[in-house]
């Protein structure tokens, strides 16, 4: 587990520099600009994105049969997609709250609304979309990926120029509530990860 995760952070900083930097870039700028929904939802709608097409990487290059060589199991591997997926969200999402401390002045009880938001948007899409491109594949099934994060960047984009909204604004149940929600999305998370696991435990390349 730990080298795949060396290698899967060796290619991300490799192939994603740029991205990363553009991340970080948006995160100020929602951090400044407050009534902006979207500057803060798009690192941690691209960060799995990214995770994604190192995936894409290892495919086109015969990484994943040639794991079947090595003594890796097919849940370690499914499993450390999702974990580094998770590290990476949460990272992006803890950056966030950090650049909005900073620049704004919040405390923690302002921010866990925000950072539970983030976090669960982050995670969402991987969960929707990973057990299918461990059945079909990263580059089948990148379009449908593309599709669903296109819609969730416009409906994010259109509510935050329609009406001003925070990131809080998703979840304005108040801090119990938030949690709640962000439990929810993990348990759905690691249900997805059980599937994803049998369906790619099954697959014949």
């Amino acid at each position: 587990m730990k080298g795949l995760l060396k290698k899967d952070g060796y290619m991300l900083w490799k192939y994603g520099k740029i991205t990363l930097l553009s991340c970080l870039i948006f995160l100020v700028a929602g951090s400044l600009n407050t009534k902006n929904l979207f500057f803060m939802l798009y690192p941690v709608i691209i960060g799995p994105a990214l995770c994604k097409s190192l995936s894409s990487y290892d495919e086109r290059s015969g990484w994943d049969r040639y794991c079947d060589a090595l003594p890796l199991t097919r849940k370690l591997v499914v499993s450390e997609k999702y974990l580094f997926t998770l590290i990476v969200v949460a990272g992006i999402a803890i950056l966030g709250m950090a650049s909005r401390a900073l620049t704004a002045g919040l405390h923690g009880g302002q921010l866990l609304p925000e950072a539970t938001a983030l976090l669960s948007a982050g995670i969402l899409i991987p969960t929707i979309t990973f057990p299918l491109d461990f059945r079909f594949g990263m580059e089948k099934g990148r379009l449908i990926n593309l599709f669903i994060i296109g819609m969730i960047c416009a409906v994010m984009a259109a509510r935050s120029l329609d009406r001003g909204e925070t990131v809080g604004a998703l979840l304005p149940w108040g801090n119990g509530a938030a949690m709640l929600v962000v439990m929810g999305v993990l348990v759905l998370y690691g249900l997805s990860w059980l599937l994803s696991v049998r369906i790619y435990e099954r697959r014949e390349f």
